[in-house]
């Protein structure tokens, strides 16, 4: 009976056997996955699915063959993981590039598992390796389309911030230059520089001489690009305005708002600082609180006159004396200048809303110009030569406009020059412009007060006046200048201290 029990015994475990390896043939035959069993050290005890993978037959297959079909950018790294999982006899976890028959490369997920005895010893290793080629490829093609809508995103963006009026700059957390418009580049001058953005963030701002509005050094710590790194935002109402000089020398002033942008993780990867250049409008600002002060102060003088005068005929009138004519021209002379000054403002208004109106009509600039000194003449007593050459001097003009210029020109000639010498008016043939020049013998303008002498407000109040009135806006010669531009002309000045000053301007012809 024992011998019988034996041989049923052996008997069963054959068949268990028999059913188990059919049973693992089946799997392997059913499964799209690569099935191996390997012994304890990882030499293949059944290896069938890698054989039919690489093409070699299963006696062919041996660790060292196996692995020279890995990649050989994974192979170091498969085998290193390999021998640790046999040494530890733990889990192995491993992903790698494995050569088809056919040369083609796929990509597997390559897991062992240890098989223990009862006694906890290691047996074997089962493990299963899972193509995952068509996974990674639409990952990867997921991530190109990603990247592909990053950059079109990114280069949309590009596209905006290059169309912006206003200064962008994209900072790095270094303070490095990410990126700028063309704005930015115009409103502070780099491209007379092309490798200034590269340098060290502390050396540009060095450079441009950042200062607040009282004229004090910025720190770095608390210009926009630093405070905007360190997390804050910078609206319209906490930006102030930054002074600075630009690399071409001009002195501008930038008021700047910014953002930073984070990562997922909240962490700061670069400041979007918008920088917009109000040069202009606080240049307007200081024209508008200089333009009160001295309409307030040039307006009170004919007025505080025309009150004395009042009050000296009112007192004439209760005694019963009677007016002279040099009286009433007096009054007279206080009104004209009162009225000139509304006029100026009146006129220089209509600049600056680009509606001065023209009356343009064919004249002859040669009548008009001895219409105009005829006046001065007879107004100031004084002697204004004025020489023409014989020809035609036809103009498309308003000449209420032109009066207005020449009679100008002629007055500060006569305020400024002394009595004895007199002032010069000629008028000549320019090509295709007709040129009139004021010539006075006065003390003449230097070159810093030329540089400024048409613009609005501006007076040179170092000269002695030696004919009619200091009243004045600063006024006379803005206009001027914009006359004789909507005229299609220019207007200019010579002069040097001691050797007197000659003004001019032209007008195109009306044949021209």
């Amino acid at each position: 009976m024992p011998d019988q029990r034996k041989r049923s015994s052996s008997g069963n475990s054959r068949r268990q056997r028999s059913v188990a390896g059919r049973r693992w043939n089946a799997l392997v035959q059913a499964t799209n996955h690569i099935l191996w069993v390997s012994d304890p050290t990882g030499t293949f005890s059944d290896r069938r699915g890698w054989s039919a993978f690489t093409g070699l037959a299963a006696s062919q297959l041996n660790e060292a063959t196996w692995f020279s079909f890995v990649h050989p950018d994974d192979r170091q790294f498969v085998q290193a993981r390999w021998s640790q999982a046999v040494v530890a006899q733990t889990e192995y976890l491993v992903e790698c590039r494995v050569r088809r028959v056919d040369g083609v490369y796929r990509t597997f997920v390559i897991q062992g598992i240890p098989v223990r005895n009862d006694d906890g010893t290691l047996r074997e290793w089962a493990g299963i390796a899972t193509d995952i080629t068509e996974l990674r490829q639409a990952e990867a093609e997921r991530d190109a389309a990603l990247q592909r809508e990053q950059h079109l995103r990114a280069s949309q963006l590009i596209v905006v911030l290059d169309a912006a009026v206003d200064g962008i700059v994209i900072y790095h957390p270094d303070g490095s230059i990410m990126h700028q418009n063309p704005a930015f580049r115009a409103m502070m001058g780099y491209d007379l520089d092309s490798t200034f953005d590269q340098r060290p963030f502390p050396e540009r701002m060095s450079a441009i001489d950042v200062r607040d509005c009282q004229g004090r050094a910025v720190p770095l710590a608390d210009l926009p690009p630093m405070r905007v790194l360190r997390g804050e935002r910078i609206t319209a109402e906490q930006a102030f305005d930054l002074h600075m000089r630009a690399l071409d020398g001009r002195e501008i002033i930038l008021n700047a708002t910014g953002a930073p942008v984070r990562d997922a993780n909240g962490v700061i990867v670069s400041a979007v600082v918008v920088y917009r250049d109000v040069t202009a409008q606080r240049q307007a600002a200081r024209e508008q609180e200089q333009m009160v002060h001295v309409v307030s102060h040039e307006l009170n003088t004919p007025l505080t006159s025309l009150k004395t005068r009042a009050q000296f005929m009112r007192r004439h009138m209760q005694r019963g004396l009677v007016l002279t004519d040099a009286e009433f021209a007096l009054l007279e002379g206080d009104i004209d200048r009162l009225a000139r000054l509304v006029t100026d403002l009146v006129d220089s208004g209509r600049i600056d809303a680009r509606h001065l109106p023209l009356d343009r009509q064919p004249c002859d600039l040669a009548n008009l110009c001895a219409a105009v000194v005829a006046s001065q003449q007879a107004m100031t007593q004084r002697a204004v030569d004025f020489t023409v050459t014989p020809g035609t001097y036809t103009v498309l003009a308003d000449s209420g406009r032109i009066e207005q210029v020449l009679a100008n020109l002629i007055g500060n000639a006569l305020k400024y020059a002394p009595p004895p010498a007199p002032v010069r008016v000629a008028l000549e043939r320019a090509g295709a412009h007709l040129r009139v020049s004021v010539q006075d013998a006065g003390p003449g303008i230097t070159l810093a007060d030329q540089a400024r002498i048409f613009d609005r407000f501006f007076r040179v109040t170092s000269l002695p006046v030696h004919t009619g009135s200091a009243v004045g806006l600063g006024l006379g010669l803005y206009l001027c200048r914009h006359i004789v531009e909507q005229h299609g002309g220019t207007i200019g000045v010579t002069s040097a201290p001691g050797q007197g000053t000659t003004f001019w301007f032209t007008l195109p012809t009306a044949d021209a």
